[in-house]
């Protein structure tokens, strides 16, 4: 038989019937034209295992295909391979709602040990979910619409807190294996249960559980007096969570060796993101990362001197020595699970009041922390394609991906002055700025200023004045700055010449 192409829920699953043995057999595949969308065209990116198929009718294949779909999808976009993490990095946010959960259900179910009633009943919701967004990507599937869905639908309460159950649940999964954005997770993070009876209503079930800039000061200048204790890594560690966007897991990967200079930019640190402490079974192992989440992010100079705080400190400094330490052992990385136990109890001696955010991070702080730093970089100016960069996840624009590279000494240099405008924010006392334009010729000139004062300005030479004997075609302009402090700047090239 020919190939021949399915629809499933708009997405096209290409298979043939091949004999073998005697023995007629399905073979299913995922192909891909552009790249970016399994569109059923051009190269294959997936082909499943041959399956038997006991009749050859053209209605019992199909049949059999449709059974098969699931398992296919499920091997496809398996996480815990290699080849399933790059098609996940590939394709997964393209994929129909009813491919994802297709895909990603079992592994749901077995994230959060659901019993087998209970996989069953949040199937009949998935099953809802799929009869209004089937065809619809996930990523696609906005408050407004799901909101609407709950409203309209005309479901009891038990169906409607059955839906949004079963889409937190789908959520968290998607989240641990960063096929969603933090601006998606903030959109559903589903706090309480009640009865959705207008759109206003329902936006209580996705409250953004974010912290304000005065409860992440308190936590900050906390943890700056504490960085000279025994336990100083621990709060220098919170202070990486609130200030670079990084895991949990991630801090606790990290040695020594993964905090460097960088080689172009002088006095800029950077720490390289490389694995991340994982339960396996019973165990907590250290994974290498891969793709997008496997990155290069800059300290913030206004951290950096933190930092080197830390490090006179440690008793042990040596490029393969675990830089979060256990509690007990300084010769063991702490684990996940005991730094969230410690940073519990820490944010227990905040009282903001009994706010819900306080609630949020004392539940799940690692989040709330995550979610309130991508607030702040959308507040301080970073695009989105930045903030992808900076939380791991796989660039969405055309220009992220194939024209700029993130890990480059230019762009780290420019991301850790944004990131240091944040952080100054947050652990230093506000400072005056002082505001120039300097525009001279064959002058040298001086700024001074006051302690805590920063400068900020324009810098304008004049290229059209430079005769074209002293300045010819692909010679290179260099500008001299001189500073006992860091210095950030952006430069403009503006000439009547070409």
């Amino acid at each position: 038989m020919s190939l021949r192409t399915m629809d499933f829920f708009g997405l096209p699953v290409t298979f043939r019937v091949e004999m073998r043995k005697n023995t007629a057999a399905i073979i299913l595949s995922l192909r891909s034209r552009d790249k970016e969308r399994i569109d059923g065209n051009g190269a294959i990116v997936y082909e499943h295992p041959p399956r038997i198929v006991r009749f050859t009718d053209e209605a019992s294949v199909e049949k059999r295909v449709l059974e098969l779909i699931p398992e296919c999808l499920q091997r496809a976009f398996d996480p815990d391979t290699k080849a399933g993490c790059s098609l996940r990095e590939k394709f997964a946010q393209s994929l129909p709602l009813a491919a994802l959960i297709a895909a990603d259900f079992d592994r749901v179910a077995q994230n959060i040990k659901w019993a087998t009633s209970t996989k069953k009943e949040y199937m009949c919701w998935f099953e809802l979910l799929v009869s209004k967004f089937g065809r619809i990507p996930f990523c696609e599937i906005t408050q407004e619409k799901f909101a609407l869905h709950l409203r309209e639908g005309g479901y009891s309460d038990y169906q409607i807190n059955g839906q949004i159950c079963a889409m937190r649940a789908l959520v968290a999964y998607e989240e641990a294996q960063y096929l969603i954005s933090e601006h998606f997770i903030d959109t559903f993070t589903m706090g309480n249960r009640r009865t959705v009876v207008g759109l206003r209503d329902a936006s209580r079930h996705f409250e953004k559980n974010i912290l304000t800039h005065a409860q992440v000061e308190r936590i900050a200048a906390s943890c700056v007096g504490m960085l000279e204790d025994n336990r100083g890594y621990l709060y220098f560690g919170l202070i990486l969570l609130m200030t670079t966007g990084i895991t949990i897991s991630e801090l606790c990967a990290l040695t020594w060796g993964s905090f460097s200079f960088s080689k172009t930019y002088a006095g800029i640190i950077v720490v390289e993101i490389m694995a991340e402490t994982k339960l396996v079974g019973d165990v907590y192992r250290i994974e290498e990362l891969n793709g997008p989440r496997r990155r290069t992010i800059p300290l913030p100079p206004a951290v950096a001197k933190f930092y080197h705080r830390v490090r006179d400190n440690a008793p042990n400094i040596q490029e393969n020595a675990p830089f979060m330490r256990s509690f007990k052992n300084a010769a063991r990385r702490i684990r996940p699970d005991e730094f969230d136990r410690w940073l519990k109890g820490f944010f227990k001696s905040f009282h903001f009041s009994k706010q819900p955010e306080l609630k949020s991070l004392t539940k799940n702080p690692e989040r709330t922390l995550r979610a309130t730093f991508r607030s702040a970089l959308e507040s301080c100016g970073c695009d989105a394609d930045e903030i992808r960069y900076l939380y791991g996840s796989a660039p969405e624009s055309v220009f992220a991906r194939n024209y700029c590279a993130y890990d480059d000494p230019r762009e780290l240099a420019k991301l850790a002055a944004v990131l240091d405008k944040y952080a100054i924010s947050l652990t230093e006392t506000p400072c005056d700025v002082s505001e120039f334009k300097i525009s001279r010729k064959d002058e040298d000139v001086v700024m001074t200023s006051t302690p805590n004062c920063r400068f900020s300005g324009d810098v304008i030479i004049d290229i059209d004045g430079i005769s074209g004997h002293n300045f010819e075609a692909g010679s290179d302009l260099l500008l001299c700055i001189k500073s006992n402090d860091n210095i950030f700047f952006t430069a403009k090239l503006k000439s009547k010449e070409t």
